[in-house]
């Protein structure tokens, strides 16, 4: 039996596929090893975007917090929003833009749209000088809708910008003319 040289050609093979196999069986191991602490890295890695994404969070959150609520909406062109519709309402802004347009119709005309805009926002926040009564009115608003008092003259700017439109008609498109 140990003299046939194909036994020890077999015994030859399975020596080398032992040492073979047990060397990619060290290898194997070893891999698994740097499998896992890479895992455990990972997690650790993965735990520290968690927080930093629950502070992100968070942060966002308390900017929300202080952001002002919105009055004007800033599509093209601009529109109140819910809370400037309402305010709108409750301070009659549409019979104020009535009123106030009749004395400033005749400085705008010839204005484009866009120039009517700035007039009347420029009107309303700067030129525009309410009596105690109106100004009353205004400071309710603000503090009953937790606005500053610029947000509520934005409502009443563009309450009359749309009065000084309508009374521009029938061609509202480019200028009021």
């Amino acid at each position: 039996m140990w003299e046939n040289p194909s036994t020890y050609a077999a015994i030859a093979g399975v020596v080398t596929a032992l040492l073979l196999g047990g060397r990619y069986l060290v290898k194997f191991i070893r891999w698994t090893g740097e499998v896992d602490a890479d895992r455990d890295g990972l997690r650790l890695v993965l735990g520290e975007i968690q927080q930093d994404i629950r502070d992100i969070r968070a942060d966002i959150g308390h900017i929300l917090r202080q952001l002002q609520p919105v009055t004007v909406q800033e599509y093209r062109p601009l529109r109140l929003s819910e809370l400037g519709e309402r305010i709108a309402v409750e301070m009659g802004a549409d019979g104020w833009a009535r009123v106030a347009s009749r004395e400033l119709k005749d400085r705008v005309e010839g204005s484009d749209l866009y120039d009517l805009q700035e007039f009347c926002f420029e009107f309303a926040n700067r030129d525009f000088k309410p009596d105690r009564e109106f100004l009353a009115r205004i400071n309710r608003s603000a503090y009953e809708h937790g606005v500053h008092r610029s947000k509520v003259l934005d409502v009443l700017a563009i309450a009359l910008r749309d009065e000084l439109i309508r009374q521009s008609e029938p061609n509202p498109v480019n200028s009021l003319t």
